[in-house]
Parts: structure tokens; sequence; C-alpha cells
């Protein structure tokens, strides 16, 4: 057996449109391969319900930033695990609900 991902399942990344898009979708490995800054607008005016396990990384070996410009509340990941690899996170906004987090979920921008 192949122990490697095949392409199918992953959805390559190079803005903030194609990053909402690939959240809304089906494909459970993400790969942001440049910078993104994602503007409250990108978001469509409502929430992204991500109804799967979600694995986002950035290429190895590179910083690669995904700027989340401090929108609040536009991703549920209720019932879902969400992994994220070789990135630098910023500016992540805390969601209306974060008391039903634990803390450490809550409080989980490493950049601001």
């Amino acid at each position: 057996e192949d122990p490697y991902v095949p392409f199918p399942a992953i959805a390559w990344v190079t803005s903030a449109e194609g990053l909402v898009a690939a959240l809304e979708g089906s494909t459970p490995n993400i790969v942001v391969v440049t910078n993104v800054s994602v503007p409250a607008n990108a978001w469509g005016g409502g929430r992204v319900r991500v109804g799967r396990d979600v694995v986002m990384a950035g290429w190895p070996n590179r910083k690669t930033v995904v700027d989340w410009q401090g929108v609040t509340d536009v991703i549920d990941l209720t019932g879902n695990q969400f992994t994220a690899r070789n990135l630098v996170l910023m500016n992540g906004g805390q969601a209306a609900n974060a008391s039903w987090y634990p803390p450490w979920a809550a409080n989980l921008t490493l950049f601001q």
C-alpha cells in the first residue's frame, strides 16, 4: 500500500479565496503554498462549517504565514479536529463561543 497521500486528496492554496474554498470543501489536507492574508470580506459574511478533520500545512522548512487579520467567529469546527503544521499563524480572532473550549484553545493565537 502506498504510504503517501494522493494528490487529489490535497487542496493547494495560494490566496485567501482559495483557503476559504478549501475549508468549505471536502478535501482533508490543505497545503498553503504562499503567505496568505485573509480579510473579513473573504468569508462572504458568514461562517464556514468545516465538517471533517482538517490538516492545514505550509511548505516544510519554510515559514509560511497565514494572517487571519483578527477576524472572529468565522470557522465552525464543531466535532472536528484542526491540525496546523509548518505554519506561522498570525492575528487570529477569538471565537464568539470561546467559553465552550479549554483556555488553551481559546487563546491559540501565536503572533499578534
